[in-house]
């Protein structure tokens, strides 16, 4: 495990108050299986923007519907600076 994913994995389970171990699968869809929230996604786009120094437009995070997603987000905005 990198250290964006484990990053992601704890932002989500931080924010989602996930059981300890956090999210099992990257697949697992944000809103249908880990029951996530627009006020929850927010805060998730805007710790994961803190935690990694970045600035993502509200479209590419809207598009996010797995952990997955996040993750490969970040990576690409990483990539391009």
């Amino acid at each position: 495990m990198d250290a964006i994913e484990f990053e992601v994995r704890r932002v989500v389970a931080e924010k989602l108050n996930l059981p300890s171990g956090g999210i099992l699968d990257l697949n697992d869809r944000l809103t249908n299986d880990l029951d996530m929230d627009s006020l929850d996604a927010l805060e998730i786009a805007m710790e994961l923007e803190v935690s990694f120094d970045t600035s993502i437009a509200d479209d590419v995070w809207e598009g996010a519907v797995t952990a997955k997603c996040l993750i490969e987000i970040i990576k690409k905005d990483k990539e391009g600076k």
